[in-house]
């Protein structure tokens, strides 16, 4: 799904984009098979299908980052699977 597509179906992730793309380069780690932007479309995915089935009760952006925090650590636990030579 691409960008403009995520944020049209569901307007108020439009102007979140920016800080969930930014929050996920901080704090995923300096490995270069992991984008950003791969990041923020899982991100957005999950965002989507869960604020249909029940919104946020609470700040948006909040929910967000929690959201992108867990991606990245799904990410991190599936890549020491696949690495674990490559992880101290």
């Amino acid at each position: 799904m691409s960008r403009m597509a995520m944020t049209e179906t569901h307007p108020a992730l439009k102007e979140h984009y920016a800080m969930v793309y930014r929050y996920s380069r901080s704090i995923l780690p300096p490995v270069d098979e992991w984008d950003p932007e791969d990041v923020v479309q899982q991100v957005f995915l999950i965002a989507l299908r869960k604020i249909q089935e029940d919104p946020p009760s609470g700040e948006m952006a909040a929910w967000l980052r929690g959201i992108t925090r867990n991606v990245v650590l799904s990410w991190q636990s599936r890549d020491r699977r696949w690495h674990p030579q490559q992880r101290t």
